[in-house]
């Protein structure tokens, strides 16, 4: 949960930021003790004494690894599912649209709510969630909602 042993009382805190809660409430979800963060090897030995292979075969997995990690560089999924001759931004406006004729029908191009064209405001959410290299992030989503209403499994709003 945290980096160090000396971090608890900060994730404490963290703790009572996300549930809205105080410090000094007695009642407050908290985490029992400081012993929720990396321990090293020699931690680690002492408290599986009882099973040092354990150990051993942990340090020789992350001693196999070699991980480089670009930060600040997003790495997202492709959409394996593509129409042919569809990129992932023209079936996410495919699919859109379809969507919007559904729910305000053929005419959805020229319909406002709330004093906004839809059409208008569709461009703008599609030109962003494209200029930021989503559209397959959201083809995906599509995806397993769609079949999980098919198969009678309930998707929520979040």
């Amino acid at each position: 949960h945290y980096l160090t042993r000396d971090d608890a009382p900060v994730q404490d805190i963290m703790m009572c930021i996300g549930m809205n809660s105080k410090v000094d409430d007695p009642n407050r979800m908290r985490m029992q003790g400081s012993e929720f963060y990396m321990k090293t090897e020699e931690e680690m030995r002492a408290l599986f004494p009882y099973c040092p292979e354990a150990c051993d075969n942990t340090v020789e997995i992350a001693d196999k690894c070699n991980v480089e990690l670009e930060w600040g560089k997003i790495i997202l999924p492709r959409y394996p599912l593509l129409d042919e001759g569809e990129t992932h931004e023209s079936q996410f406006r495919r699919e859109c649209e379809e969507g919007l004729a559904k729910r305000y029908g053929d005419d959805w191009r020229e319909q406002t709510i709330g004093g906004v064209n839809v059409s208008e405001r569709f461009e703008y959410e599609y030109k962003v969630i494209c200029e930021k290299g989503f559209a397959a992030y959201f083809l995906i989503v599509a995806e397993y909602v769609r079949w999980a209403k098919q198969n009678g499994i309930g998707v929520g709003p979040g």
